[in-house]
């Protein structure tokens, strides 16, 4: 069963792409910064097709496409015949598209022998249209300085189109006026976000993918402890200002501080730009924020330690968390009243922005608080007793150490009502949380009585499995998700499963989409989604990519009824179209040696 849109005319394929422009942008030599051409014979006719390798670095060129009307785009690739069968991204956009959307074909489960798969993109009116496409590559030292990338390699064999009739295009203007399928909510991590380049337009890059797509909404990283995405007046922002290193743990950090500084020289502000251009695109924009990359608030972990060097919790040594046997923690500790003030601080500045919301990311980096001076003496009030003589998990201490958490939410809601009322809109509160009531009272999260309170509007519970555990397939217990519907039914709060393991096949998307719906969720969330380093590009970063390579599995999932279809014609599986290749240049492909 395809993947793509099924259609009454008979697909066109554009297989002359040495019409492709600038002609510098081609050539029959494998020449750094242009697309090789490559002549080949295929079933039912014969092209040209374009190639870039590992250090091409191919630059962008653009396709005349001479036809009118409303089409399918796809793009057939070849992930080529020799191990390893590695996985394609190409970044494509259309002449009068505000941004690059990312093309991707994943690496094979198995050898799906000499031919191109067909990936769809995308379904537009291409009247007197012409398409674009360019590498994805990654900048080792700043533009200007001689090095060369890291790119992926890329296999264009021809472009398909597949027209519509009147009747079709009129289907899916409707599909696309549709609300109830937009329940699908995408991330942007702050640490892998702003790598490409310190091109503004490589911002709504980041976003355009999700154009005419059932995801309704973004949380966007804003912070990360004190190291602001943003133009902070009490934060720091990783420009060479901020962040002084000779050797950085990782190149991609120092072109992220390469690129802020940039930012900075230009007047760019991402958070701004990612904001509108969500809005453009009628998604919903939160501001989150990442308590650290570390051990907990404020603090960063080795390698990346000497980025303490000025943070807060170096200015700051009096609000360092206490542990259990009365030694300091490299962390800050929001059980202290000027800790919860500086976060509440940091995210009115995000609330701010022309955001819809704001979100704590409690998935990442506790605990929070722990025995502090302040908490260890107010239970000893109340109970006569010492916390740290009782069990840990004794349920007058959760419930006592909760108190400071719940406190710091309601000054989040107090600081987005006082925002709202300045700003003449509403602004929401989400929360990312552990999975089960158990473990969030132990990290000091009494999400209960949040929802209770109405404090917040969206909560995400981030997987049911312990400890934050991500490659494990969550939410299959359906009593673990009917704790958070109880939970949630009948208040304001929105709730939104989190999907993991972050990398699943069309298949496993598909049936987990269906599980969910059916017992009643009414919206899903994809963390890491927006991620576009993928596992080629591991070799040479420790980020491992996330859901959005995999987008074109995504785009439709919130479409409960094409899910009950397929779950009613017997799960099929969901396969790509394919071209079979004969000769590529002099090279036979009948027969290839394993």
């Amino acid at each position: 069963m395809p993947i793509d849109p099924v259609r009454a005319s008979a697909p066109i394929y554009l297989a002359d792409l040495d019409r492709c422009q600038p002609s510098s942008a081609i050539s029959r030599k494998g020449t750094l910064f242009s697309w090789r051409l490559i002549d080949y014979e295929a079933d039912g006719f014969n092209g040209v097709s374009l190639r870039a390798g590992a250090e091409t670095a191919a630059a962008e060129a653009a396709y005349p496409l001479q036809v009118e009307g409303w089409h399918d785009i796809y793009f057939g690739l070849f992930n080529t015949a020799w191990r390893p069968y590695l996985g394609q991204r190409i970044w494509t956009r259309l002449d009068t598209d505000p941004g690059f959307s990312l093309l991707y074909l994943p690496p094979p489960e198995v050898d799906p022998g000499q031919v191109a798969q067909d990936v769809f993109w995308k379904t537009a009116d291409l009247s007197g249209r012409q398409i674009s496409f360019k590498q994805l590559c990654q900048e080792r030292v700043p533009r200007g300085e001689t090095s060369r990338s890291t790119c992926e390699n890329a296999w264009i064999i021809y472009i398909k189109l597949v027209p519509l009739t009147e009747e079709e295009v009129a289907a899916l203007e409707a599909d696309r006026l549709r609300t109830d399928t937009r329940c699908l909510v995408a991330t942007q991590d702050g640490g892998t976000g702003m790598l490409p380049d310190s091109d503004p337009d490589s911002i709504r890059d980041l976003i355009e993918g999700y154009r005419n797509t059932d995801f309704g909404r973004i949380y966007w990283e804003a912070a990360c402890g004190d190291l602001c995405n943003y133009y902070t007046e009490i934060g720091r922002i990783e420009t060479t200002k901020h962040i002084k290193l000779d050797d950085y743990p990782l190149f991609e950090y120092r072109r992220k501080v390469e690129n802020w500084t940039e930012y900075a020289q230009q007047g760019i502000d991402p958070l701004q730009i990612a904001a509108g251009h969500a809005h453009e695109l009628g998604m919903e924009f939160y501001a989150s924020y990442r308590f650290a990359e570390g051990m907990g608030p404020f603090h960063f972990s080795p390698p990346f330690e000497e980025v303490n060097q000025g943070g807060f919790l170096e200015c700051h040594p009096e609000l360092r968390a206490i542990r259990r046997d009365g030694s300091p923690a490299p962390r800050t500790s929001l059980s202290y009243t000027e800790a919860r003030q500086y976060l509440v601080s940091l995210f009115r500045e995000m609330a701010s922005y022309p955001v819809d919301g704001i979100c704590p990311l409690f998935n990442r980096r506790p605990p929070y608080v722990e025995y502090e001076p302040p908490l260890v003496e107010s239970f000893q009030e109340e109970y006569g007793e010492d916390p740290r003589r009782l069990d840990e998990k004794d349920p007058r201490w959760l419930r006592h150490r909760a108190q400071v958490m719940s406190d710091f939410i309601r000054d989040l809601r107090r600081m987005l009502d006082e925002v709202a009322q300045e700003q003449g809109r509403s602004k929401k509160l989400s929360v990312w949380v552990f999975g089960s009531q158990d473990e969030n009272l132990y990290w000091g999260l009494d999400v209960e009585t949040w929802i209770k309170e109405g404090l917040i509007d969206t909560v995400v519970p981030y997987t049911s499995a312990e400890g934050l555990y991500s490659w494990e397939l969550a939410w299959e217990n359906p009593s673990d998700v009917e704790y958070w519907l109880s939970l949630t039914r009948d208040t304001k709060c929105q709730l939104s499963l989190d999907i993991m393991p972050r990398h699943l096949t069309p298949e496993q998307y598909h049936r987990k989409a269906h599980q969910l719906f059916s017992l009643g969720v009414e919206s899903l969330t994809f963390w890491d989604s927006a991620k576009i380093w993928g596992p080629e590009f591991d070799v040479h970063s420790s980020f491992h990519h996330g859901h959005g390579t995999e987008l074109q599995y995504l785009k439709r999932l919130g479409h409960r009824g094409e899910l009950d279809a397929w779950v009613e014609a017997g799960e099929p599986q969901l396969a790509l179209s394919t071209t079979q290749l004969k000769k590529m240049g002099d090279w036979e492909m009948t027969f290839i040696t394993e």
